[in-house]
């Protein structure tokens, strides 16, 4: 499984609510990954907005993301990915 795209659930709700810079979206969609919890924060965000869940998973079904388990290896991978904290100078005191 290999691809170029990582999907996060405002990416994935800019299509989905016809927000400014879907096309960018749109364009790379197919095919592209995105893990189970931005997955879920996507279906609530759609169910909160009214649609039903069958609504829901037809049209996520529509856009063939390839979903991604959250493991703990994942987890540790995504939190590396965060810019390291600034360093601290001298306490004046």
């Amino acid at each position: 499984m290999a691809t170029d795209v990582v999907m996060d659930s405002s990416a994935v709700l800019a299509l989905v609510f016809r927000e400014r810079g879907r096309e960018h979206v749109a364009v790379a969609l197919t095919g592209a990954l995105i893990n189970a919890v931005n997955l879920t924060e996507v279906m609530s965000k759609m169910l909160d907005s009214g649609l039903s869940s069958d609504q829901v998973d037809d049209q996520l079904k529509g856009f063939s993301l390839l979903v991604v388990d959250f493991d703990r290896d994942l987890a540790m991978r995504t939190a590396l990915l965060r810019a390291p904290p600034p360093p601290q100078g001298p306490v004046a005191g």
